[in-house]
């Protein structure tokens, strides 16, 4: 039996070029399948969070309360000093639970950061269908977390996994 001199199979980096390949192909591939409604409603989460994150830096950068407010019936937020509201997509539906000192009429309402970093704490439901996905203001830290439900359809927490 003759061998090929100096090649005895894949080199590592052969491997990790393909495995690039793979990660690439199925980063466009799964999502199609999930739906667009499913990508929708990651990206209108990510885009509620980024504006809640920003909100709270304003408040800790400036020293002096800001806040998010939100019209669930116009399907848009704004920052306090801001005049441009930001649109979420309109195929989805929203609801806000926040302090009651915070809520501005039956479909709007705000999220408050204070310069510690603390909030009023509430939470963004965006809604496609049947599925959700949360936008979870902690009220003590002003953490702001997007929650996906379990197998089981729970909203499964830090706290409880422990």
């Amino acid at each position: 039996m003759v061998r090929a001199r100096g090649h005895h199979g894949f080199s590592l980096l052969e491997l990790l070029v393909v495995l690039a390949l793979l990660a690439i192909v199925m980063a466009i591939v799964i999502p199609s399948f999930a739906g667009r409604s499913s990508a929708e409603m990651r990206s209108a989460a990510l885009k509620i969070a980024t504006a809640l994150r920003h909100t709270r830096s304003v408040a800790m950068t400036r020293n002096a309360s800001a806040a998010l407010n939100f019209d669930i019936a116009a399907k848009n937020f704004r920052v306090d000093d801001s005049k441009i509201a930001r649109g979420l997509p309109q195929s989805l539906e929203y609801e806000l639970f926040t302090a009651h000192t915070e809520q501005v009429g039956a479909t709007a309402g705000r999220v408050r950061f204070f310069p510690d970093g603390s909030s009023t704490g509430g939470r963004v439901t965006v809604i496609a269908d049947e599925r959700r996905l949360l936008v979870d203001i902690d009220w003590f830290t002003g953490r702001v977390r997007i929650l996906e439900p379990d197998a089981d359809g729970r909203f499964v927490t830090d706290a409880d996994a422990a």
